[in-house]
C-alpha cells in the first residue's frame, strides 16, 4: 500500500498530504469506535483479518464514504482453526446490494512480468491437485480450548490426510476427531462400550455393523475420541513427544473407523503394518522399546 501511494503522489507530496490529514495510514486496531465519513477507505491484506475484525471494520463506514477491501485468499497467514474474515464476508455479503466483488487474475498483475508467470504456475498446480486426489474433510474439536495447539492440530491433519490418501478414502469423506480429558472418554467408554474406565482412544464408525444405504451415509466416516492425558502418559512411557503419541493414536483410531482391528494375531499384524506405513510416510517410524513395539496394547 505504501509503495502504491508513494508512486502515485511522490514522497514529498505524500508526506504533505499526511501532515494535512488528507491521507491517513493506520493499523486495523485503530478503527474500533470510529466512524469514517467523507472518506475513501482502503483495507489491504484483508485475507488475514478474522471474521470479527472485518465485521468491525466494515461497520465503520460513514456518510458519503466508500470502502475497498483488498486481499489474496491464496496467501492467508492465519492459524488453521481461524476463519479468514475476507472469505467469510464474500459468503455473508454476496446478496447485499451496493456491495460488489471483483476478482483479479494474472492479467491484472502490474509488477514484473515474471510475477504473472509465477501466479499462473501456482494456479495450474492447484488445478492439477483439484483434478487429482483431495484430502477428506477433517474436523478437530476440543473438550477444553486449552487443549488446542497449532503444532498438534497440523500434525494430526497431516497424518490423517496421508492415511486417507494411502487408504484411497473418497475425497468427499468426512471425519470428526475430539481431543478430550480422561473423564470425558471414561464416560463415553462406559456408555457405549460398557467399560467403566478411561482409555487412550475410541473410534465410532458411522456404518459399523450396518448395511450401507447410500452415498450420503458413506461420506461421514465416523468419530475418533482421543484422551490427551493418556497420550501424555504414554508419550513419557515410550520416550517420545506428546505430538508423536497423538499422531499414532489418530492413525490407530482412523484405521478402526475403516474396519481394521487387533483382536486376533492376523488382524493385529495387518493393522500394525498399516499404522507403520502411514506413520512412515509422514517420517515417523514406530519405535521398538525393550523388545516390544510402542503402543502394542489397546
Amino acid at each position: 500500500m505504501f509503495d502504491g501511494l508513494l508512486d502515485m503522489f511522490g514522497p514529498e507530496e505524500f508526506i504533505r498530504l499526511q501532515q494535512k490529514g488528507q491521507i491517513e495510514v493506520a493499523p486495523l486496531a485503530y478503527m474500533r469506535g470510529r466512524t469514517l465519513e467523507k472518506s475513501f477507505v482502503i483495507l489491504d491484506e484483508a485475507q488475514n483479518t478474522t471474521v470479527e475484525q472485518l465485521k468491525m471494520f466494515l461497520t465503520r463506514l460513514g456518510d458519503r464514504s466508500k470502502m475497498v477491501i483488498n486481499g489474496d485468499v491464496t496467501q492467508i497467514d492465519l492459524p488453521p482453526h481461524v476463519k479468514s474474515g475476507l472469505i467469510d464476508a464474500q459468503r455473508v455479503l454476496a446478496n447485499v446490494s451496493d456491495i460488489e466483488s471483483v476478482t483479479f487474475t494474472e492479467d491484472d498483475v502490474v509488477r514484473h512480468d515474471l510475477v504473472a508467470a509465477i501466479i499462473h504456475a501456482y494456479e495450474e498446480d492447484t488445478k492439477k491437485k483439484d483434478r487429482g486426489w483431495k484430502i477428506m474433510e477433517i474436523t478437530i474439536n476440543y473438550s477444553d480450548e486449552q487443549f488446542y495447539s497449532e503444532e498438534l492440530e497440523t500434525l494430526i491433519l497431516r497424518v490423517l490426510s496421508k492415511g486417507a490418501e494411502l487408504q484411497n478414502v473418497a475425497e468427499d469423506a468426512e471425519l470428526s476427531l475430539l481431543i478430550c480429558d480422561a473423564d470425558t472418554i471414561h464416560e463415553l467408554n462406559k456408555t457405549y462400550r460398557g467399560v467403566d474406565a478411561p482409555t487412550d482412544v475410541l473410534s465410532f464408525a458411522l456404518n459399523e455393523g450396518e448395511e450401507e444405504d447410500g452415498m450420503e451415509e458413506e461420506k461421514v466416516l465416523g468419530d475418533i475420541i482421543i484422551n490427551l492425558y493418556r497420550a501424555v502418559e504414554q508419550a513419557e512411557e515410550f520416550g517420545h513427544s506428546k505430538e508423536r503419541e497423538m499422531a499414532y493414536l489418530s492413525v490407530h483410531g482412523f484405521l478402526h473407523i475403516l474396519g481394521y482391528d487387533h483382536y486376533d494375531p492376523e488382524e493385529k499384524r495387518k493393522m500394525r503394518k498399516k499404522e507403520e506405513e502411514i506413520l512412515g510416510a509422514c517420517g515417523m517410524e514406530r519405535i521398538v522399546t525393550e523388545g516390544k513395539l510402542e503402543n502394542d496394547g489397546e
